[in-house]
């Protein structure tokens, strides 16, 4: 009976692993991830950086070489389109400016990515109200931002986010020459819809700045405010890794010092957040189905010997007339009996001890009623399944043979 009950809370864990992992993997990125590559590479090379404690600053050159890996890349004949955005992005202060006092908020966080242009037609965001970035806003151009749904619902409430300004605190809080600031505010041109930076994460505030207007005076020490680290993802209507060579290619003639890395489609990224559910599913699965296994094993062998010892009364019940489904039914109600009282102890075992499993449960609580009924269901119907061998057999127990035997 202990077998069986821990046969439960094992396959009640593995339902609500497999359940977690299905609604993680139905999970809606905001964006298509179908026929995209995606590769990483590094600014933080001295060619384009200028290192002068307390301060760094990308050089102009930084743009350029990104402008140049972006056309390039588009020249390849498979590639349908382009995009470039920060690997990571960091989160500052943000705050919408000349609001009305009554009405002003303290500083939010928020998302800070630099993007170029074509990546929001690349990975076919959908652009909701204004414009999305062109070739103007580069340096020397007045700043501006595109944000994402959330934050325009959330800080814009029943405004028009279209033209309001909108600053990100990129060095509060870093010891810095106020003189090297530069005016941090920009003009919100654009409200695009939400996209999710994991299968698993919440989706929060962001704002998009053009690649050529980032900020440019960096603290030397600590974390970066603005990554170096940047990706490009490739459109295309081939096999995205049938890309890989001849945009390494590409981007070694524009500079072989940077070397790409971290090479793969969208939907591996993407898939990789979700290989926790995967590992947990598959390791409690293995264990279920073992214990489950183990516990129908059992459960066979107890009625079969159970079947063994009454042959002499089988005998005399079908002489006396009883039939092969009563036969049947008798053998069956013994196991079904173990079963439920299996089920009886496991459920309660189950939503106790699965509560450890809360914190990598994905769209469903750690006491699920459908999985924990469905669990149910299925160690009974495995169950019934052993006992109705040793319980066939009984039915074509021959009166005359048992009775003779004794």
């Amino acid at each position: 009976m202990s077998q069986a009950a821990l046969a439960l809370v094992l396959l009640v864990g593995a339902g609500l692993m497999l359940n977690s992992f299905v609604r993680l993997v139905r999970v809606d990125p905001g964006f298509q991830s179908d026929h995209l590559l995606t590769i990483r590479f590094d600014l933080r090379h001295a060619k384009y950086m200028n290192v002068d404690p307390p301060i760094n600053r990308f050089t102009p050159s930084a743009a350029v070489v990104q402008r140049q890996f972006l056309e390039r890349i588009e020249a390849l004949p498979e590639v349908d389109a382009v995009g470039l955005v920060s690997a990571g992005g960091t989160r500052p202060p943000v705050s919408i400016l000349g609001r009305p006092a009554a009405a002003r908020q303290e500083p939010f966080r928020a998302w800070y990515l630099e993007s170029s242009p074509d990546y929001f037609r690349t990975l076919q965001i959908p652009l909701l109200k204004g414009r999305v970035f062109t070739e103007r806003d580069g340096a020397g151009a007045p700043g501006v931002a595109i944000i994402n749904e959330t934050l325009a619902r959330q800080f814009l409430p029943g405004e028009d986010p279209i033209g309001a300004r909108v600053q990100a605190d990129l060095l509060r809080g870093r010891t810095v020459h106020e003189d090297l600031i530069a005016d941090q505010s920009r003009t919100i041109v654009g409200v695009v819809g939400d996209v999710k930076r994991s299968l698993r994460s919440d989706i929060g505030p962001l704002m998009y700045v053009p690649y050529g207007q980032h900020m440019d005076v960096y603290p030397s020490f600590g974390v970066w405010p603005v990554p170096a680290n940047k990706q490009l993802v490739i459109r295309t209507a081939a096999d995205p890794l049938s890309l890989a060579g001849a945009v390494r290619t590409a981007m070694a003639d524009v500079d072989p010092n940077l070397v790409p890395y971290d090479i793969m489609t969208m939907d591996t990224r993407l898939a990789g957040s979700a290989q926790e559910e995967e590992f947990w599913m598959q390791l409690l699965g293995l264990f279920a189905g073992l214990a489950v296994a183990l516990a129908a094993i059992g459960l066979y062998g107890v009625i079969a010997y159970a079947v063994a010892q009454r042959t002499h009364e089988l005998g005399i019940r079908t002489a006396l007339g009883a039939t092969p489904t009563n036969v049947f039914t008798l053998i069956v109600r013994q196991g079904l009996v173990v079963a439920l009282l299996g089920v009886a102890i496991g459920i309660p075992a189950a939503v106790a001890l699965t509560r450890v499993l809360a914190s990598r449960l994905f769209g469903v609580t750690a006491t699920d009623p459908a999985t924990l009924a469905a669990a149910a269901v299925l160690f009974v119907s495995i169950a019934l399944l052993a006992c109705s061998i040793p319980a066939r057999r009984a039915t074509k127990v021959d009166p005359m043979e048992a009775l003779r035997y004794e």
